[in-house]
């Protein structure tokens, strides 16, 4: 390790932090959290807070992800951290262009999203974890733009582990609601949204499950093809928009 890079650790934490994280270097990152006064307040903090190194994190490599989730719980980081946690971070969506911009930013998940679930679930996260919204990892997931087989792999992965498919969010949405009123967008598989429907359907999603606004948590068949049937056609137009006035 060089010289130049404890300077800056000792001068600036934070940009070491966020240098080692987005180099993947784990030795610079084991080093600059380990000598950090008070870590482990500091990890919850920066957690807390968002700090642009942490932000990275659920980001990192498939190879690398593991490792630097072990140094951060080694110096004191609690898995299941009340309202901001890594497994919540983990499972929601970000825009693929980071910033909003219409007609060409999709909200996706974060890459290899199942496998970093699925390493934090053996590392002991609580699935049913929520956020200061009441919203879990099926909320977080529902929120992406397309529903794919990696969406329907974690939903498949989550519930044979048990976790609880009828859990409300503030707002009184469980998962079933998220997907049956699922706002339209350009990037949408609906095919692939019914599968994950009847999935939770099968595995005893609540259907007449009311929200706060008295929505049942699944229209009904009938209800719910038609409103497919609109979506098609508002998806048609959106294709036509963005091609003649983008």
């Amino acid at each position: 390790m060089s010289d130049d890079f404890k300077n800056l650790a000792a001068t600036n934490k934070e940009s070491a932090l966020y240098k080692s994280v987005i180099s993947e270097n784990i030795d610079e990152f084991k080093y600059v959290i380990e000598n950090i006064e008070n870590n482990k307040e500091y990890i919850t903090y920066s957690i807390t807070n968002i700090e642009t190194w942490y932000n990275y994190i659920p980001n990192l490599s498939t190879n690398s992800f593991s490792n630097f989730v072990k140094v951060l719980l080694d110096n004191g980081m609690d898995i299941n951290e009340s309202g901001k946690n890594l497994i919540l971070d983990v499972s929601k969506s970000y825009d693929s262009h980071r910033q909003p911009k219409f007609g060409s930013s999709e909200i996706i998940g974060v890459p290899d999203s199942k496998y970093k679930i699925e390493t934090l679930m053996n590392l002991g996260a609580n699935i049913n974890i929520q956020d200061n919204d009441g919203n879990g990892i099926l909320h977080y997931i529902l929120s992406r733009d397309n529903i794919g087989i990696e969406e329907y792999d974690i939903f498949e992965m989550l519930i044979k582990n048990g976790i609880n498919i009828n859990l409300k969010n503030n707002d009184g949405d469980t998962a079933l609601h998220k997907i049956s009123y699922k706002k339209n967008n350009g990037h949408r598989d609906i095919d692939m949204e019914k599968k994950v429907i009847s999935l939770l359907i099968e595995n005893n999603a609540d259907k007449n499950i009311k929200n706060n606004n008295g929505k049942k948590a699944y229209p009904g068949a009938f209800i719910y093809n038609i409103k497919l049937i609109l979506v098609k056609y508002l998806m048609i137009y959106y294709t036509l928009f963005l091609y003649f006035y983008l």
